[in-house]
């Protein structure tokens, strides 16, 4: 397998729109596959993700992984107003084009990793009840449920997920794949 190396930086502006277009590709995919309503345009995303850059009061610090130069994913960390030392991980999305690399999990870890310098003690997510394959990549690093089906829609539902940042095992970039660790000692599920 030609492994290729994800790196990931704090997004630019500039990068903004290639970011939106990952999210919105990857969310209208997923809501094509597990029967939830399609987000119609991008515009409605790069509005959201600008508003998150600009934020002075709560500020959302936004990703990209990049593969040989080229953006394939995105993550989003933003603290919550609960106290200082909670973070939510949010629009986790791979491109559809380079999916099934195991990049979403890597990026999972690298959002992880950013949390623990952050020195976060606790990771938050939320994710749409039909995503059977994300709450997998969650609960094989290390996430709890902590309520499922919130309703936040016509037919959506979401569940609310955590990990305890505190004892937590996060892989280094190098030591997972998209087979799993090479023996890091927990943290992706491997």
């Amino acid at each position: 397998m030609n492994e290729h190396i994800l790196t990931y930086h704090e997004i630019r502006r500039e990068e903004l729109p290639r970011s939106a277009e990952i999210v919105f590709r990857a969310f209208n995919q997923a809501a094509e596959q597990e029967g939830y309503p399609k987000t119609p345009s991008v515009e409605p995303v790069v509005t959201r993700l600008t508003e998150y850059m600009d934020d002075k009061g709560i500020p959302g610090l936004l990703y990209g992984g990049y593969v040989d130069g080229v953006q394939v994913g995105f993550f989003m960390l933003r603290k919550l107003g609960i106290d200082e030392e909670t973070w939510e991980i949010s629009m986790l999305s791979v491109d559809p084009d380079h999916q099934g690399h195991g990049y979403g999990a890597r990026l999972l870890e690298q959002a992880l990793q950013k949390v623990l310098d952050l020195r976060g003690v606790l990771a938050v997510a939320a994710v749409m009840e039909r995503s059977t394959h994300v709450l997998t990549m969650l609960a094989n690093h290390g996430f709890a449920c902590e309520a499922s089906g919130v309703p936040v829609g016509q037919d959506l539902s979401i569940w609310m997920l955590r990990k305890d940042m505190q004892n937590a095992a996060v892989c280094s970039p190098d030591s997972c794949s998209a087979d799993g660790c090479a023996g890091c000692g927990g943290g992706c599920g491997g």
